[in-house]
């Protein structure tokens, strides 16, 4: 098993240095390729709907005011990604190849962003996900959602800064639910590359179909050896539990499954998915 794909979207915002860096950190042990993607909005998008017809005039200076606005987050999201392959010592080239360096490419498309990333993301082994600002960013969050829910390919999500490293200390946060087991199992090929692996559960697993003990073995038949630990939540909700664990053991990378519920369930209640989400800090790799 092995990662060779990596998909990363950029938007032309100062957070694309953190995806792009996330992005490579990740593909540097496998020397895989990084797919950069740009998305354009259509510019007669930003025309506001009215029951009252606008002039032509101001609906041209509404659709050039988008079209600028695009061309310079073209040019910021371009500006980024040059910094990052100097910065990464990464090859670029027009089309996929298999080298033994890590690899990327640009492309620039027009839609919407989560469907055209959820419609790249189905051949691609990992889906980078740009840091979620605090006070929320729809496009981006529909389009981590789609990516989990809808095609099931897992989903790195960064974190609010560049990572200095990332892989090399992973923590798997388990609760013995199919999540988190389709998480564990798809971060293997990671897992096998890491200098520590640790199984954190919040309080005991009392829900779920497989216990640590269980989760420690058949990562042993990966010749992945692992410790366990059990954290009580006390005051703290399992998210915030959770992420403090990782933080005391010095981890660099969590591993969870993603709304092990039905997100609808998740979205009404507030599940541990969108708690870890609204505030990562550090990169969280999901699979539901």
């Amino acid at each position: 098993m092995s990662i060779v794909k990596i998909l990363a979207p950029v938007t032309g915002a100062k957070r694309d240095e953190i995806t792009l860096a996330t992005a490579f950190q990740a593909a540097k042990p496998f020397a895989a390729h990084v797919e950069v993607l740009f998305v354009h909005r259509d510019p007669r998008e930003a025309i506001p709907y009215s029951e009252i017809p606008l002039p032509p005039d101001v609906l041209q200076d509404i659709v050039d005011g988008a079209e600028e606005v695009r061309k310079q987050a073209a040019k910021a999201a371009r500006q980024s990604f040059s910094e990052a392959i100097s910065h990464f010592e990464v090859t670029v080239l027009e089309m996929p190849a298999l080298l033994n360096t890590t690899t990327a490419s640009y492309r620039e498309t027009t839609g919407h962003l989560a469907t055209i990333l959820a419609n790249a993301s189905v051949l691609s082994d990992l889906v980078v996900i740009p840091p979620l600002p605090q006070e929320g960013d729809g496009e981006v969050h529909d389009a981590l959602v789609r990516v989990l829910t809808k095609v099931g390919r897992p989903a790195l999500l960064c974190a609010s800064g560049k990572p200095a490293q990332l892989g090399k200390k992973v923590a798997i946060g388990w609760d013995g639910r199919d999540a988190a087991a389709k998480a564990l199992t798809a971060a293997i090929p990671i897992l096998e590359k890491a200098e520590t692996v640790e199984l954190i559960s919040i309080g005991n697993v009392r829900h779920g179909n497989s216990s640590l003990a269980e989760a420690r073995e058949y990562l042993a038949l990966h010749d992945i050896r692992c410790a366990e630990r059990v954290v009580e939540p006390g005051p703290h909700s399992v998210a915030d539990a959770l992420l403090d664990a990782v933080r005391s053991s010095g981890g660099d990378l969590l591993v969870v499954g993603g709304y092990g519920h039905s997100r609808l369930v998740e979205s009404i209640f507030g599940g541990v998915t969108e708690s870890i989400m609204s505030h990562p800090t550090l990169p969280i790799l999901m699979v539901h």
